[in-house]
């Protein structure tokens, strides 16, 4: 019998999840849209979607993953329903590569094609887009959002809540802080401390 599943968040990213989730051999029990309280209709890719209210009647033990980009609302409701004691899956592409001697937390995404290597730790609640290379000994804070195609070098830090941007790339052993945000393209060759904003190449604060 297959794992029954229920995804939090109807965004664009809930059809990524779906698709690694099914691929996993989840049966997608419903889609929950924390941005509605009225009855909804809606299906996505065949799967009902259910309004706000429904996170209410999720129990203890019950299989969840967060279909949320923001890091911010996907922090949230990560601790709201970590209360409840649910269980946060991991979900990993069959077409990614994950070390046995990378360490995962909970409720993680791995997307298509990405690289994890020995000695890596990705804490909980993060994204790691699809195409990212995680070198080795990389540590990963939580509810970080990892973009497409960003490539990070061997013994770097990154703090939690950071958003590093499609494409971006880190030299070894860089330490960038908590809640920085890196633009797209960026090329990072210096440390970066937290609650910064950052954008080049090489990149530059610009807020």
């Amino acid at each position: 019998m297959k794992k029954k599943l229920k995804i939090v968040g109807s965004g664009s990213h809930c059809k990524v999840i779906i698709d690694c989730a099914l691929s996993n051999g989840y049966k997608i029990e419903c889609i929950i849209d924390i941005n509605s309280i009225k009855k909804t209709n809606e299906k996505i890719f065949g799967i009902p979607v259910e309004n706000k209210n429904t996170i209410k009647k999720i129990k203890k033990n019950d299989l969840v993953f967060l279909a949320i980009g923001d890091n911010k609302i996907r922090s949230y409701y990560f601790k709201i329903l970590k209360l409840k004691l649910v269980k946060f899956i991991n979900l990993i592409s069959k077409n990614s590569f994950v070390s046995r001697h990378a360490i995962l937390g909970d409720g993680i995404l791995i997307n298509n094609n990405c690289i994890i290597n020995a000695g890596s730790k990705i804490n909980n609640n993060c994204i790691i887009n699809s195409g990212a290379i995680i070198e080795h000994d990389v540590k990963i804070g939580k509810n970080s959002h990892i973009c497409p195609g960003v490539i990070i070098g061997g013994n770097t830090l990154i703090g939690q809540n950071c958003f590093i941007g499609l494409g971006s790339k880190i030299i070894d052993k860089i330490k960038i802080g908590s809640n920085t945000t890196l633009g797209s393209g960026s090329l990072v060759i210096k440390d970066i401390k937290s609650n910064q904003i950052f954008a080049g190449s090489p990149a530059k604060k610009i807020s």
